[in-house]
């Protein structure tokens, strides 16, 4: 499903990547499965079953389509199941907002990746982290974050088929948390975050916005869906399995504002984001091989790419 057609905003030329510059390490780091502590919260997903370990569920968490063909507004929400109860599951929703500090009237960037990776036993669901960053464009300043979250989780939401559909994640441990929340009557998704255990690789910092979808609200993203095909390792590409095999979409435009909390300040601003939602069995040593970014032109067009590396060291284009 589309949102409605709002008239069409100006557009500046812009090129992103998933790191935002500098946050390259910190995206490097995303792809070891990390230490991993904490409880969950009372009524979420604790629950064992007789025969082994029940799979990731709770309310506003989708978790009987499997790697079916995706129904939105559905399948915005987290996924889990017993097929995606593997330490080769991710997910993300991402989206790097390009705009202006409304103060100062310097062009801004803000990245936030939250993730939910592999599958801790222990706690009966994924490891979930968070990618942040923040970047002045005019000034040079920089600001990032890479957060393992291990406090409790609580998840609210709808049936999958409500009208009024919506959901909302939260995870805090009083140090650090973020949320994600959605209602499919606007249209809109929220986005929240903050971190207190400050060290070199991570900023304090407090972050909310919300963006709304505009046209051409959700697209889907061929071929990328297939992931290493023809380099992972385990060689473990399966039609079965359904292994390598992601659903993947975006919104190349939504509407977006916040305040965020960083560097002694206040920083309020607006901007385009580009948000993409991928999920699937595809984690691999060799699954972040690549460059990622994409252009917006002023004539509203968009472009997304992938620059692909090979070697040990992924250093050959």
């Amino acid at each position: 499903m589309t949102p409605r057609t709002p008239p069409a905003p100006h557009r500046d030329a812009q090129l992103t990547r998933r790191t935002l510059l500098q946050a390259a390490p910190a995206t490097g780091l995303a792809i070891g499965a990390g230490a991993f502590a904490g409880t969950l919260a009372a009524g979420t997903t604790s629950a064992r079953g007789s025969t082994g370990p029940a799979p990731f569920q709770g309310p506003g968490v989708e978790t009987t389509t499997g790697q079916a063909l995706y129904s939105l507004p559905r399948d915005h929400a987290w996924h889990g199941g017993t097929f995606y109860q593997s330490n080769d599951f991710n997910e993300w929703h991402y989206i790097t907002v390009i705009g202006r500090d409304l103060d100062t009237g310097e062009r801004i960037s803000v990245f936030w990746v939250p993730l939910s990776q592999g599958w801790v036993a222990a706690e009966g669901r994924p490891l979930h982290n968070v990618l942040f960053a923040f970047q002045n464009l005019d000034t040079g300043e920089f600001h990032t974050a890479l957060l393992y979250i291990t406090g409790p989780l609580t998840t609210e939401g709808s049936a999958p088929d409500a009208e009024d559909f919506h959901f909302r994640y939260e995870i805090d441990d009083g140090e650090n948390g973020f949320t994600t929340a959605y209602t499919h009557a606007d249209e809109t998704w929220r986005f929240s975050g903050y971190n207190t255990k400050v060290d070199d690789w991570n900023h304090a910092f407090r972050l909310s916005m919300s963006a709304t979808a505009r046209a051409p609200g959700y697209v889907p993203m061929a071929y990328w869906g297939l992931e290493s095909i023809g380099v992972d390792p385990q060689d473990r590409q399966n039609p079965e399995t359904m292994y390598g095999m992601t659903i993947y979409y975006t919104a190349p435009d939504m509407a977006a504002s916040g305040e965020l909390e960083v560097g002694g300040r206040t920083v309020r601003f607006e901007g385009t984001g580009w948000f993409e939602h991928q999920w699937g069995n595809f984690r691999n040593t060799l699954q972040y091989r690549y460059f990622w970014g994409f252009f917006r032109f002023e004539n509203g067009d968009t472009m997304t790419y992938r620059q692909y590396y090979s070697g040990e060291d992924f250093r050959d284009p």
